[in-house]
């Protein structure tokens, strides 16, 4: 509900990218109240 931690993503494949190394990562949305809105798995 609050774009705090969008830019996350992109600095972890990123991260992997410069790493070298593939790791299983999914990206979860939660409510201010604590509930799971969205889940997607991010390919890197």
């Amino acid at each position: 509900e609050v774009p705090c931690c969008q830019g996350l993503p992109v600095i972890i494949k990123k991260g992997m990218e410069l790493a070298g190394k593939r790791v299983p990562m999914e990206q979860i949305v939660i409510s201010t109240r604590g509930e799971i809105l969205e889940r997607e798995r991010l390919v890197a």
